[in-house]
């Protein structure tokens, strides 16, 4: 498995270019800077399939129309509860900033815990709601791999203050994360990578939340 990320846009988000056995390649969370993307995929010599997009906020989203129209893409994947949010500027939070809306609508949607096998991978979609409705982990389990979105950064949560997020939320899914193997390296939507271990030592709401799981078990 190979990685590369892509910081870009005034937001620094990731966005991420994940490849495997062969020259195709999926790509995650497609932000703003589309002449940047659009160059490293080239340098690369990859060739783009697959979209998977953690959840609907704008900053996130900003270039799957142009790589659609640029590369030969099969699928763009969303989760259900987030299947609106590239299409309204006040969901996908661009209303205050450019009202940003997705032109493309070849989307599919699936449902907390779907699996997904694309290239030569399988993907589990785990659905962790609290930044949006809709956020979800894809985690690469045979690789001890997920990329997070906005939900899990280093050291930290994500808001919770935009359209349809929740402080209660995203605290469960806190204490949901600390079930998971400590084995996993993180890639979030912003910030650099970090690892499940890390965030259980030096994040204050997955230590609180570890602590509280670890007087259940």
């Amino acid at each position: 498995m190979n990685i590369i990320t892509i910081p870009n846009g005034y937001l620094n988000e990731n966005t991420y270019i994940v490849s495997g056995n062969s020259t195709d390649c999926i790509l995650v969370d497609p932000g703003f800077d589309y002449p940047l993307i659009k160059s490293k995929i080239l340098e690369t010599k990859l060739s783009p399939k697959y979209i998977l997009i953690t959840h609907g906020h704008f900053d996130h989203i900003h270039s799957v129309d142009k790589i659609v129209s640029d590369f030969d893409i099969k699928d763009i994947f969303i989760h259900e509860l987030d299947a609106d949010f590239p299409f309204d500027p006040v969901k996908n939070a661009s209303y205050w900033h450019t009202s940003f809306v997705m032109n493309t609508h070849k989307i599919k949607t699936f449902h907390n815990m779907d699996i997904l096998k694309l290239l030569n991978f399988e993907i589990i979609c785990v659905g962790l709601q609290g930044h949006t409705p809709g956020s979800t982990f894809f985690v690469f389990e045979k690789e001890k791999v997920m990329f997070t979105g906005d939900t899990l950064i280093k050291e930290d949560l994500g808001i919770t203050h935009l359209y349809g997020g929740s402080h209660d939320k995203i605290i469960k899914t806190a204490f949901e994360i600390t079930k998971m193997s400590k084995e996993y390296t993180i890639y979030p939507g912003h910030g650099t990578f970090s690892s499940i271990e890390y965030e259980l030592n030096n994040n204050k709401y997955l230590r609180t939340a570890w602590q509280q799981y670890k007087q259940k078990i």
